[in-house]
């Protein structure tokens, strides 16, 4: 497997305990590019737009299984890295700001998404250092993990219980993918 970060350390680790031979080649130490520098949101609402479907259904089914992920993993390694994460908001300031983001709110309460319409006042309730001349908001609960954390505890659990490689590799250069015969093509 190529990438030691947030994903591929979370494919190794599953793969892994379904007793898998896993080796993770990565340029960097596990977890230290762009899972270092992440903010660690899990925000399929956030992240919805016009005209990706497809894309939205993929981004909720993938949060709906997070929460799950996380248990096995605390489970595991006897450390938890749920997040007490209050949500997010989506501010405007102005009137072009406004009507985009009614238009947003009205998209994502179309697809039966959690989001909440905010005035500007309780918007600066619950995150005082906005400006005061926000108008109004919308809100979602969302999760976040620490990425940081979560790579660490992996990285451990994987050396200590299921023996994954890991190789410092400078750039891959080809990849061979494995496909079992169940997800062969069919002719």
């Amino acid at each position: 497997m190529v990438g030691g970060g947030a994903i591929g350390l979370g494919i190794a680790w599953r793969l892994a305990q379904r007793g898998r031979d896993v080796l993770v080649l990565d340029r960097a130490e596990p977890g230290s590019g762009a899972s270092f520098h992440a903010a660690g949101m899990l925000a399929p609402i956030t992240e919805a737009t016009f005209g990706e479907d497809a894309l939205l259904r993929l981004n909720l089914a993938s949060a709906a299984a997070y929460p799950d992920f996380l248990r096995d993993l605390a489970a595991a390694t006897g450390r938890s890295l749920q997040s007490g994460a209050p949500g997010t908001l989506f501010v405007a300031l102005d009137r072009d700001q406004l009507e985009a983001l009614e238009r947003l709110y009205e998209f994502q309460r179309g697809l039966g998404l959690g989001v909440e319409w905010l005035r500007g006042s309780r918007c600066r309730e619950l995150e005082p250092a906005l400006h005061p001349a926000v108008r109004a908001g919308i809100g979602t609960r969302e999760q976040e993990v620490d990425p940081r954390a979560r790579a660490q505890v992996q990285v451990r659990d994987d050396e200590r219980r299921h023996g994954v490689s890991r190789r410092s590799a400078s750039a891959a250069t080809s990849c061979r993918t494995f496909r079992p015969r169940s997800w062969a093509p069919r002719r």
